[in-house]
């Protein structure tokens, strides 16, 4: 038996102990050593979004060792993440390897068991293996970063251009970094209403912090990206782009929302949006963080025990936002 963090519905997260999985043929067993609870986690406790079956374990961000290989070509104790995503392999998306814009998308802690719990069984093509970073808690980011450079590679972010990020949760404070340290973007603004996370996105690289995008000395920027999933910030970031500007949107809408289109049609904007990342992007994302070459510290509030978990989500879905990304230690 292992140790499991489970969603029951709404917020009812629950932890208890169930059988430790037994890889089937083609699958190895990790060890889960850190996971990370993220924004989509945080809509199936709060609205029961996405999620297929409860019980169920939760999560998809992990990093863990090779518990039993079972007889692949991976070691015992060697360092990996997953490539968490569940695509239906049938739809048009699919059968052109664009998984991430799949029509049924699931991930694991959704449509199957999830890695909140102390091991996992998981294809083995699934699994990235990953050099053994000075932190070894960096490697549960792995898969947030990862949407972070799916995102400033779809919004063709580049060495000229003046950028801003609305929104400065995990995500949107990982696009800060990625444009800024690794795309070099002339400039990174980072908006938001939450003091604490302004100072973390300056941590995170961004040449500016404003509660409000009207305080911006620039007119207009080139790429905006919409990271917070509400109104407001999808009309600001239409409103501030200059002619001809993209608009990158990667945060889930939990409500319907209104625009104003004028500024989309009289600019021709270009809007995309950013649905998780390609195994290119997660396979970059192991390589910088094993390597050490981007700082990640800003991201993380805190670790903490699986038994911990259901005050973290309380902690995470109330009206405080002191917490950004909070892992689990599954050992």
């Amino acid at each position: 038996m292992m140790k499991a963090v489970r969603n029951y519905g709404i917020e009812d997260v629950r932890v208890e102990d169930i059988p430790k999985p037994i890889p089937k043929q083609g699958e190895a067993l990790i060890r889960i050593l850190y996971s990370g609870i993220c924004c989509a986690d945080l809509h199936i406790y709060k609205k029961g979004m996405f999620i297929t079956y409860t019980p169920e374990t939760m999560g998809h961000e992990f990093v863990g060792e090779i518990a039993d290989p079972n007889g692949g070509s991976l070691t015992v104790g060697q360092l990996v993440v997953g490539d968490p995503r569940v695509p239906c392999l049938k739809c048009s998306a699919c059968r052109t390897q664009g998984y991430q814009r799949c029509e049924s998308l699931g991930f694991i802690g959704e449509v199957s068991q999830g890695c909140f719990t102390q091991y996992i069984a998981m294809p083995w093509e699934k699994l990235i293996p990953i050099n053994r970073p000075e932190k070894l808690s960096h490697g549960a980011l792995v898969e947030p970063l990862a949407v972070a450079l799916h995102i400033c590679v779809e919004a063709h972010v580049g060495k000229n251009d003046h950028v801003v990020v609305l929104g400065c949760g995990p995500i949107g404070l990982l696009t800060v970094a990625v444009a800024k340290q690794v795309f070099q973007a002339k400039t990174v603004t980072a908006v938001d209403i939450v003091d604490s996370r302004l100072q973390r996105a300056a941590q995170a690289g961004a040449d500016f912090q404003l509660k409000d995008i009207s305080q911006s000395s620039l007119s207009e920027f080139d790429i905006a990206v919409e990271a917070a999933g509400i109104g407001v910030t999808f009309q600001a970031g239409l409103d501030h782009l200059r002619p001809g500007g993209t608009l990158a949107m990667v945060g889930i809408f939990e409500n319907p929302v209104s625009i104003q289109p004028n500024a989309l049609i009289g600019k021709e904007l270009r809007i995309i949006g950013c649905n998780t990342y390609t195994r290119e992007d997660l396979q970059q994302a192991a390589e910088i963080i094993g390597k050490g070459t981007l700082s990640l510290d800003f991201v993380i509030s805190r670790i903490i025990s699986l038994d911990e978990a259901p005050e973290a989500f309380k902690a995470l879905a109330g009206d405080h936002k002191n917490d950004l990304k909070i892992l689990l230690q599954a050992h």
